[in-house]
């Protein structure tokens, strides 16, 4: 009886966590709507929620480093932001990011009821 108490409590506390904290890429999408700078932002598959989301900002998938190259340079004049999920996959590429990027800010949520994208981190690029 005492071990189905406490599946109750821990059960009921996740679920009002759950119901109360906004998933880390609702945070990164409310933040980034407010700012009033120009920019763009790359993302692994957080653009699905982004698109879910229709949010007003640029916004672009990119899974290769040689994309994201080419790219980039239809936004030379503005601020060229991307998760930590594009960062982690262009190092998995081989591809050596130091000095390239600076963190911007960490968007946290319970990483029980969404594991991959519990933490996302907001990185800007350096040119």
């Amino acid at each position: 009886m005492a071990v189905l108490a406490a599946q109750f409590v821990t059960g009921t506390w996740h679920l009002r966590e759950q119901a109360l904290q906004l998933p880390a890429t609702y945070q990164l999408a409310y933040d980034l709507q407010k700012s009033n700078e120009k920019f763009v932002l790359y993302t692994w598959e957080e653009t699905r929620v982004l698109q879910y989301l229709d949010v007003s900002f640029p916004h672009k998938d990119v899974l290769h480093f040689s994309f994201f190259l080419q790219d980039k340079e239809n936004y030379q004049h503005v601020k060229i932001y991307m998760t930590d999920h594009v960062i982690k996959g262009f190092r998995a590429q081989g591809i050596s990011l130091s000095g390239r990027v600076r963190k911007v800010k960490t968007y946290r949520s319970s990483t029980l009821a969404d594991p991959v994208y519990g933490n996302v981190t907001l990185y800007e690029w350096l040119n």
